[in-house]
């Protein structure tokens, strides 16, 4: 059963509608204003639509699917209010997705090519209260909440090119809730450049990189500076264990046995309850000498070590390791 009502006025070239107020027996119940031009011809179709209240829910998605993924089985019902304007190819998204997964705050306009296959947008969008133990179907994640402001177009890593300023507010992983973790980069021709940073008190760091994905061997260059790693508070080890350093790195390959490169790790504090060990570095250097031998070199408080030759780097450390 169906009930519809509202106010129209106008034609198939351009219709308006007031308070046009939708009912169902199902959970598919909706409330807007706004106005729809070119019913008839897609190609010209535009819409301005004032949306009170737009909700459905999983028993409605039912009616069209033989059986739902186990996630969206969780969505009990949500609801959209705001404002939704534009095409077949410009959508233009000002408004609040409410569910009991969490809500969903979009400012957002995308415009899309002829086929679909390139995007250009441009806004922010906010999580409140998002479940990801329901969404991921993974019980060591909880609640999150965070905003992302993003400016630039491309739908695949090939042509992305796009200005990415993230921020977790909080997220909840192990039973631990991380908080103020930032992302702040521009992606383009498979290069990321950018900043990652932690406010949390126990896992306090700035790091800059550089992560290019478009070469035979992929590359990451890392400076940074861990302020305060506490891993017994993050729940990631069962006794006291807290660190400080600093990183610089520049490597590359796509797994261990293809590692080029260097890394260090300076000004090194590892303490507990009762102790602390420093050390001013540790690094670590991969390469390819003349001969075409490869050589990989390990300097460390504890150990000296240098190993040159044809070998398989993930087999020879196994085999030091047994």
């Amino acid at each position: 059963k169906i009930q519809l009502s509202g106010l129209l006025n106008g034609d198939f070239k351009k219709m308006k509608f007031q308070n046009l107020v939708l009912h169902t027996q199902g959970e598919l119940d909706a409330k807007l204003n706004g106005q729809v031009e070119n019913i008839l011809k897609t190609d010209k179709l535009k819409y301005q639509l004032d949306i009170h209240h737009f909700t459905t829910g999983s028993k409605d998605l039912r009616a069209f699917m033989d059986t739902l993924p186990s996630q969206i089985k969780e969505l009990k019902t949500a609801t959209y209010s705001g404002k939704v304007s534009g095409d077949l190819y410009k959508y233009d998204v000002d408004g609040i997705l409410k569910s009991n997964l969490g809500d969903i705050t979009a400012d957002l306009l995308v415009k899309m090519n002829k086929n679909y296959t390139h995007a250009i947008y441009k806004g922010d969008v906010k999580v409140a209260q998002l479940d990801l133990q329901k969404i991921l179907q993974n019980d060591s994640l909880g609640k999150l909440n965070a905003q992302i402001d993003i400016d630039g177009q491309g739908m695949n890593l090939e042509d992305l090119n796009a200005q990415v300023d993230l921020l977790v507010n909080n997220v909840t992983f192990n039973s631990y809730n991380y908080e103020n973790i930032s992302v702040n980069g521009k992606i383009e021709s498979q290069i990321f450049e950018g900043k990652i940073a932690s406010e949390d008190p126990n896992i306090y760091f700035n790091i800059d990189g550089k992560a290019n994905l478009n070469d035979t061997f992929p590359s990451a260059q890392v400076l940074g500076e861990i302020n305060n790693l506490d891993l017994y508070a993050l729940h990631l080890l069962p006794y006291p264990l807290k660190a400080q350093m600093k990183l610089d790195a520049d490597i590359k390959g796509y797994k261990v046995d293809d590692i080029l490169g260097y890394a260090s790790i300076k000004d090194i504090v590892l303490e507990n309850d009762s102790l602390k060990w420093k050390a001013d570095s540790i690094d670590f250097k991969a390469q390819i000498l003349d001969n075409q031998q490869r050589q990989l070199l390990l300097s460390s408080p504890i150990i000296n070590a240098s190993l040159t030759g044809k070998f398989n780097t993930t087999t020879t450390v196994q085999i030091c390791i047994e």
